[in-house]
């Protein structure tokens, strides 16, 4: 008898101590991140806002590229006097630095403000997903990626696994459209 109250005490704790025992009860999401931000309004227009600056930068970046080019053919004339050749090659240099410089700092600055970007769209959404969270009573919202890229080499492919954390999620777990649906609710305000 002791035997057998000892082998139930037994399974008792091993099925207490089971991490389906545990997660049972538990209220779970998942949301795909990526689906989130391209579907938020407010990506859509920071995208677009970054797509006017840099054909802006773009265009002045071509305005100093045909001022190179333009020194450069002039350099090329093999009518112009010493003096004018030094005049040109000087301005050539000044014009290429100036250029190159340009693009350094545009590049900087593209990068800062593609940062601050998405840190702000990130924020947005992790506030709709905790607020969601909090009032539908979920205890684990977990992000959730899906790819179907063809893998080219095997670096990348151990990326994904290693990256993967949701392997299987039913749809009735799945709320990104609700976050996203949320979110470009109180974007429009």
């Amino acid at each position: 008898m002791k035997k057998i109250m000892l082998i139930i005490g037994i399974i008792a704790t091993l099925n207490l101590s089971s991490p389906l025992a545990r997660a049972e009860g538990l209220k779970i999401g998942v949301v795909h991140l990526s689906q989130v931000f391209d579907a938020y309004n407010k990506t859509k227009q920071l995208d677009a806002e970054l797509k006017l600056d840099t054909q802006k930068k773009m265009a002045d970046a071509e305005q100093m590229r045909n001022k190179i080019n333009a020194v450069q053919k002039q350099m090329n004339n093999k009518m112009l006097s010493l003096d004018k050749r030094i005049a040109l090659k000087e301005e050539f240099e000044i014009a290429k630095l100036r250029y190159d410089m340009f693009r350094k700092k545009t590049m900087a600055l593209a990068e800062r403000q593609q940062i601050l970007r998405i840190s702000d769209v990130y924020k947005d959404i992790r506030a709709a997903i905790n607020d969601y969270a909090k009032e539908q009573n979920y205890d684990l919202i977990i992000r959730l990626q899906t790819r179907d890229k063809k893998h080219t080499d095997i670096k990348s492919l151990e990326q994904e696994i290693n990256l993967t954390s949701v392997l299987y999620a039913s749809n009735k777990v799945n709320i990104t459209k609700i976050i996203i649906e949320k979110l470009n609710k109180a974007y429009k305000k």
